[in-house]
This record gives structure tokens, C-alpha cells and sequence, in this order.
């Protein structure tokens, strides 16, 4: 298949399933600035391996398949916590964080120590 004719065929595949692909993006991460990226990051994917799919009429199903491991991959990247609104009570632990770096940047040992009243340990935040 030539690239004009890939190219062609590719963005008609595209055309006919992108809602599919939204509506799924959408159902997992909900925000649409996130939905919007986890769909650019797919269709450069999908792009880029249009002539590993051995029949085109499975399309759909692997393009909807490379959306959600995109979806995936944006929420593990972006892990967030959740703010509360009310200060904790003495001693009340909320949980812990995996990803210290974005609390602590200047810290690259991950040592124990406490920060703004949480403590940090071995690259892990146990919160208050």
C-alpha cells in the first residue's frame, strides 16, 4: 500500500470511528483536556503501527483497545490527590502518596523527613 493510499485509508478508518473513540476516552478519564491528549497520543500510535493491523476491518476494536491503554497511561501519570477541604484532625491520616517528586523536588534523596506536616519516607508521603 502506497503512503497516499495508507494515509487516506487511515484517516477514513479514523473519521468513521471517532466518536467511538471519545465516548471511551471520555467514559475513563472524564476531563476533556485529558480525553483529548489520551486520543492525540492513540492516533499517533495507531499511526505509526496502521501496518501492523494484519485486517482493516478490525480497526475499531484495536483502535478503541490503544485508546484506553492511552487513557491508562495518562491517569498513571497524572496521579492526583484529592484536596480536602476542612484541616484533618490530630492524628487523622488520609493516605499515602507514590509519586514525592512534585512535593519535594529539591529532596532527590527520598529520605525520611517532614515537609509542610507530612512526612516523607523513602519516596512515599504519608499525609495529614
Amino acid at each position: 500500500m502506497s503512503k497516499i493510499n495508507k494515509d487516506n485509508k487511515f484517516t477514513q478508518l479514523v473519521q468513521k470511528n471517532k466518536l467511538k473513540f471519545y465516548k471511551t476516552a471520555k467514559a475513563i478519564l472524564k476531563n476533556d483536556d485529558d480525553v483529548y491528549d489520551a486520543i492525540q497520543n492513540a492516533l499517533m500510535s495507531m499511526y505509526q503501527n496502521f501496518n501492523n493491523l494484519k485486517e482493516q476491518k478490525y480497526f475499531a476494536t484495536w483502535g478503541v483497545r490503544i485508546v484506553i491503554n492511552k487513557c491508562y497511561d495518562l491517569l498513571r501519570k497524572n496521579k492526583k490527590i484529592e484536596l480536602y477541604k476542612e484541616k484533618p484532625k490530630e492524628g487523622e491520616f488520609f493516605g499515602i502518596i507514590t509519586n514525592v517528586e512534585c512535593f519535594a523536588p529539591y529532596y532527590s534523596d527520598k529520605s525520611s523527613y517532614i515537609y509542610e506536616g507530612n512526612i516523607f519516607d523513602n519516596g512515599q508521603a504519608y499525609v495529614w
